[in-house]
């Protein structure tokens, strides 16, 4: 397993050097901020090694992204953990939610938001098993096939029913509002 932190902006060809052979790996992306008409797939190509890998742990920290960015992008295909945490939107994300009417207030324009970010990531993974999202979108409420949940920081008072329940879920962190 290799592992490797690096700054988007860091990420300049030949600057890296690459242990030989297949690898499976963890990579960590911390406050990346993808420039309009770009994607997390163009991203995870200058931060990846060239070939030989299989991408299985996948953490997105403070990272700006919106769906769009985030579709079309099969090199999530393999992953099987991922951690979503503290991801920030274009301001512009907030009025597309708003006009759609999935929000009224700018929390719930944020969470429609990470919605829609987890979604699009969640759509191009079939072999996840391990997510940590500290919230309860739709999309993790419909999705099967986990075996660890952690929604730390979601503060629930009950647990929505649905496929992720009925899967072979072993692992569930929740925060609880009392």
């Amino acid at each position: 397993m290799w592992r490797r932190r690096m700054d988007a902006s860091d990420a300049r060809p030949g600057d890296i050097v690459w242990p030989a052979g297949p690898l499976q790996g963890l990579l960590q992306v911390q406050h990346a901020e993808l420039p309009a008409g770009t994607s997390l797939q163009q991203l995870l190509e200058r931060l990846l090694p060239p070939s030989g890998l299989s991408l299985g742990t996948l953490w997105l920290e403070g990272c700006q992204l919106t769906p769009a960015q985030c579709s079309a992008c099969p090199l999530l295909e393999p992953v099987t953990d991922l951690a979503v945490r503290g991801i920030r939107f274009p301001p512009d994300s907030f009025a597309a939610a708003e006009a759609e009417g999935r929000s009224g207030n700018e929390a719930q324009a944020r969470k429609a938001a990470f919605g829609a970010v987890l979604e699009a990531l969640l759509a191009q993974m079939p072999a996840l098993e391990s997510l940590e999202c500290g919230s309860l979108p739709t999309c993790v409420v419909q999705r099967t096939g986990l075996r660890y949940l952690d929604l730390g920081g979601a503060y629930l008072e009950t647990l929505p029913r649905g496929p992720y329940l009925q899967s072979e879920l072993s692992g569930l962190v929740v925060g609880w509002l009392h």
